[in-house]
């Protein structure tokens, strides 16, 4: 009888013990979570490519494979033009491009778009992380539900001209340039060329078929995309922008719908690779780019110290008006766009 009552026993508990385990399967089944992230770049081979993949690998890691991001390339979710929308509205978890291109709703982050704004990747990585506009265009971002992980910084930004070479403002005369946001097209207004306005992807066919003289971006992407190298023949020196930032957003909505854990494990993860590596990153693939550049042909047209001051100069009402903008839209987008013009003039 006893021995009965002792097998039973054994055989509850065993029962028992299989059932927690089954459901602590379950529930670690349940805690897994797939995020699609979209990617503005061509091909999956330049930098922001390797950045992504990286912060990819460093969520997985730290979430021990609780987390996953499937990373979509050339804006397969989503076109470029309405990933701001889907990002506010959670119809896609990430997104990973410049800033300017969501200043028609934070136009804060035109300031991105100012030429002459950074003088190389260091002073970047130093205003946005150390002289504190981090968390101002944080604020901005999270207002319009959208919560930015942060920035990194990107191939110095120049012109790139298909035919023309370009030594003085003056050259720029009557030459359509393709730009990102409104203080870049203001700009190349201001140098005395016309605007227009071709999403990134789409850029190597519009080069082609002569839809543009020339195009800003970072003047390093010559050396991934064949098809930008064989359009242009000038590349303008040194660039108009030391360094172009790159931007990681994600949806607030589902941000909020993640745990505790897993909201810092995401944060945690840019953090960690925001800064140094992705500025070892950029300062290696540039070293590389300029070889590869020069050696399909395009030549580096040096601008003077003394042409730099009067582009700067000429472009000063374009700083203005991106306060001014900034000021129309409420007292606190005004406040924020000075704050940030503020550490772009005078740093920390």
């Amino acid at each position: 009888m006893m021995i009965r009552k002792i097998a039973r026993l054994v055989k509850l508990t065993t029962i028992s013990i299989a059932l927690f385990g089954a459901a602590s399967v379950m529930d670690r089944a349940s805690a897994q979570t797939t995020l699609q992230l979209n990617f503005v770049g061509q091909n999956n081979d330049n930098i922001d490519a390797t950045f992504i993949r990286a912060f990819a690998e460093k969520v997985s890691q730290m979430s021990n494979g609780e987390l996953t991001i499937n990373l979509n390339y050339t804006s397969s979710l989503v076109p470029q033009a309405q990933a701001i929308d889907a990002i506010r509205s959670g119809l896609i978890d990430l997104h990973y491009d410049s800033p300017p291109h969501a200043a028609g709703v934070i136009p804060e982050v035109d300031a991105y778009g100012l030429l002459f704004n950074f003088s190389d990747h260091r002073d970047l990585i130093k205003k946005h992380y150390v002289c504190g506009m981090n968390p101002i265009v944080k604020e901005a971002y999270l207002e319009q539900g959208i919560r930015l992980l942060g920035v990194v910084p990107g191939y110095g930004f120049s012109m790139m001209m298909t035919n023309s070479k370009v030594l003085s403002a003056a050259d720029l005369n009557g030459k359509r340039i393709r730009v990102v946001g409104k203080a870049l097209a203001d700009s190349v207004t201001l140098l005395g060329a016309s605007p227009v306005y071709i999403p990134f992807p789409e850029l190597e066919v519009a080069l082609d078929r002569g839809t543009a003289d020339g195009f800003m971006t970072g003047w390093a992407n010559l050396a991934f995309l064949e098809g930008l190298r064989r359009n242009t023949k000038y590349l303008v020196w040194p660039p108009l922008q030391g360094s172009y930032a790159t931007s990681m957003i994600m949806s607030e909505v589902k941000y909020q719908a993640l745990s505790e854990e897993h909201q810092k494990i995401i944060q945690d993860a840019f953090d960690s690779i925001s800064q140094d590596y992705a500025l070892k990153l950029v300062e290696d693939a540039e070293g590389k780019a300029r070889d590869t550049v020069t050696s399909a042909g395009v030549e580096f047209t040096e601008m003077s110290a003394d042409e730099q001051v009067k582009w700067k100069e000429k472009l000063k009402p374009v700083w203005d008006e991106y306060l001014k903008r900034a000021e129309a839209r409420s007292v606190k987008n005004g406040e924020r766009a000075k704050a940030i013009l503020d550490i772009l003039n005078k740093g920390c």
